[in-house]
């Protein structure tokens, strides 16, 4: 935790360019909207993206949305892009530089319909429960390889902070009853998923493949009737 203040310390006295801190990129989503990244931390992937466009059909145009791990934004920007007139989005992100990153976000480009909020999503306790719950968590558990050295890399594609469990477990806890939650994980722990879904009482109702050389499922979920 000391290493992360002391990063959060260096950032902020940097000099602004542009709404940028230094080492900071305008990564363009499509030609309306844009994303703040560090190239250190790595570029966004297509996965949040297509996983909006998998939800895409299933959302009704009303209602609150949450994203859990949001990192700097790339799914509620996706939503922007894809769900123009949703109005009531709340994001959740752990790591602050991330956080604060996804504030200038959409800040820069007057996006009012977004919250970002830096909290650990276990410890998050909305008073009202959600009608859809996005999520890109990290695909592989610690003892898969080896582990980056970089600390926001590792913790976006490793369950070091959070498993998988557990995110379905909160999951369970804030969706509405007639609500839906979309996920995108590996084909490898569709089983996995099965097991938890059933623990939790929540159910599968569709899952897809962008191809059949995909390793990624996107997964339609909701509670059991």
């Amino acid at each position: 935790m000391a290493v992360v203040k002391k990063t959060v310390t260096v950032i902020l006295k940097m000099k602004k360019q542009s709404n940028l801190y230094t080492c900071e990129v305008k990564e363009d989503l499509d030609s309306l909207y844009f994303i703040i990244q560090k190239k250190i931390f790595g570029r966004f992937s297509e996965d949040p993206i297509n996983l909006v466009k998998f939800a895409k059909s299933f959302i009704k145009q009303e209602g609150t949305i949450l994203d859990i791990g949001t990192g700097t934004g790339i799914i509620p920007l996706a939503i922007c892009v894809n769900l123009l007139s949703y109005k009531n989005i709340i994001a959740i992100e752990k790591n602050y530089i991330m956080s604060e990153m996804a504030k200038r976000t959409f800040e820069i480009q007057n996006i009012m319909n977004i919250t970002i909020i830096n909290q650990d999503i276990m410890y998050y306790n909305p008073e009202q429960k959600f009608d859809v719950v996005f999520c890109n968590p990290p695909y592989f558990k610690t003892n898969y390889g080896k582990l980056p050295k970089n600390s926001i890399k590792k913790m976006a594609r490793f369950e070091c902070d959070i498993t998988l469990e557990k995110i379905i477990f909160k999951v369970k806890h804030i969706l509405n009853h007639e609500g839906l939650f979309f996920m995108c994980h590996l084909e490898s722990r569709k089983d996995e998923i099965s097991r938890l879904l059933v623990k939790y009482s929540l159910r599968c109702d569709m899952y897809f493949k962008i191809n059949s050389e995909s390793t990624l499922i996107f997964f339609k979920i909701s509670h059991q009737l």
